[in-house]
């Protein structure tokens, strides 16, 4: 399987590398091998991820980091 996560900018190499350990540790849990598993972490701009019709910028504050 294949894991895609869209997270903000801002994150260290060494927190990005714990998400992917901590996604392909559940998914191991659940009985996939290890080397079957996939983890993709995209990183998108707060002013181009949107709720509610407004973007990140204008509810949520500075950016991680």
């Amino acid at each position: 399987p294949q894991a895609n996560v869209h997270i903000w900018p801002g994150r260290s190499p060494e927190e990005k590398s714990q998400l992917m350990s901590g996604i392909t540790e559940v998914l191991v849990g659940l009985g996939i091998p290890e080397h079957a598993v996939s983890v993709l972490v995209h990183e998108v701009p707060m002013d181009s991820w949107g709720e509610g019709g407004r973007p990140a910028t204008e509810w949520c504050g500075a950016p991680p980091g």
